[in-house]
């Protein structure tokens, strides 16, 4: 016969038990409940979608190595031309076409999404110069009667707990070559048709983020049962008594 005892052993006071506490995600996920606050569109239900994804990115080492090597897919070996000063730098940051090309390819899946700065020449007839806006600083001004996003504020300071100042926002119109003239800078966002979604794209594998959500949280419970001695505070003590095989 078998007797299963379950001891309790916290060193010093038995009595006592120690938890790690283990942290949790919230379901950020952008859903058809966008709701417009103040002058922008919220950018998921708290505003704080690309922070979750980011997140997910940051945290689950299966996400990100897929998602590394579907990036590198889309970029290839860069974008080529038999024309050498097309792929030369685009703006004042010395970047080159191929460096832009990198940036948005990432966004363009990490989000479902990208954004460019265009700036237009002194004679509004060419683009002089295209710069890289990271998707996630981006929220949706309010759609026109023509059902069209007019422009983006643009921030680095949505995922504080209070609305950014007036000073930390900026304002881009959408790209849109008959209004070079007045509007010498703006912005040209590119993103798939999601049902459903009125001012903000999803990524490609948002049927996958409960998965990837859960794939974070099996490495947190490893990591804290490693760092609190592989075993919560009790100890599991088999007494082996009136056994006839012993």
């Amino acid at each position: 016969m078998v007797n299963i005892q379950l001891i309790m052993d916290s060193m010093e006071n038995k009595k006592k038990l120690h938890f790690a506490k283990i942290q949790r995600f919230n379901d950020h996920r952008v859903t058809a409940k966008e709701k417009k606050d103040g002058k922008y569109i919220k950018y998921g239900e708290d505003n704080r979608f690309p922070e979750y994804l980011i997140k997910l990115y940051n945290q689950s080492s299966i996400h990100s190595a897929c998602t590394n090597a579907i990036i590198e897919g889309i970029i290839g070996g860069g974008l080529t031309t038999t024309e050498d000063d097309s792929i030369t730098v685009v703006n004042k940051k010395g970047e080159t076409l191929n460096d832009l090309y990198t940036k948005i390819s990432t966004d363009f899946y990490l989000y479902g999404s990208y954004a460019i700065e265009v700036i237009w020449s002194l004679d509004k007839s060419r683009i002089a110069e295209m710069y890289h806006i990271d998707f996630s600083h981006l929220r949706a001004a309010e759609k026109d009667h023509r059902n069209n996003i007019p422009g983006y504020y643009i921030s680095t300071e949505w995922t504080s707990f209070k609305k950014p100042s007036e000073k930390d926002v900026h304002y881009l119109p959408v790209y849109n070559p008959m209004t070079a003239e007045e509007e010498p800078s703006q912005i040209f966002v590119s993103q798939e048709y999601h049902p459903g979604q009125l001012y903000y794209p999803l990524p490609k594998y948002h049927g996958a983020l409960k998965v990837i959500e859960m794939d974070c949280e099996i490495d947190n419970f490893h990591v804290n049962n490693l760092q609190n001695g592989l075993a919560p505070s009790l100890e599991l003590q088999l007494l082996l008594t009136d056994n006839p095989m012993m």
